[in-house]
């Protein structure tokens, strides 16, 4: 899993049509990582990344619940072979549904996601651990997981709304 950094924030050469219904709002995929259930406001394929992504952060939950109580880690195959059917459904659905979607956008979407989910589980674990106290270990899980989500936030509002004119600016001869 490749670590997204404000640096690597791409924009997308121009507005992906459909996008609004296809990809799930900040809120709703932190609802979906943290468990907690929330409607989709986009169509099908939206709700169907939200399940992907809640069974991808369930995935991370469990290896880290593995390691901490010295159980039987499921073998690194079997976690990878979840992992990569998981962000291969996601990354399908947005292939399909968004075929205008550049290719390095569509696997910042899918790293991002992947990240979102484990970044989720981690800050789980950190607030069972730490429960009731003041310890930097869980605001820095939370302000990492909070990051994550501003992130996706600001990536969904540049593919679902720069302007035709502004992708030419973007873009750019240089």
């Amino acid at each position: 899993m490749t670590a997204m950094t404000d640096d690597t924030r791409l924009v997308p050469s121009q507005r992906i049509t459909g996008a609004a219904a296809v990809l799930p709002s900040a809120h709703e995929v932190v609802c979906a990582v943290w468990g907690t259930s929330v409607e989709a406001s986009g169509g099908p394929d939206a709700r169907e990344i939200l399940v992907h992504l809640h069974d991808l952060a369930e995935l991370y939950a469990a290896q880290i619940h593995a390691e901490e109580h010295q159980l039987p880690r499921p073998e690194a195959y079997e976690f990878a072979s979840g992992r990569d059917y998981l962000t291969g459904r996601i990354d399908s659905i947005l292939l399909t549904r968004l075929s205008d979607l550049a290719e390095n956008d569509r696997q910042d979407l899918v790293t991002l996601y992947e990240e979102l989910a484990a970044m989720a589980a981690r800050t789980q674990r950190a607030c069972r651990k730490h429960l009731g106290t003041a310890d930097p270990a869980v605001h820095e899980q939370w302000t990492r997981l909070a990051e994550l989500r501003d992130l996706y936030a600001d990536r969904v509002t540049t593919l679902v709304s720069v302007p035709p004119w502004l992708a030419d600016v973007i873009e750019g001869p240089w």
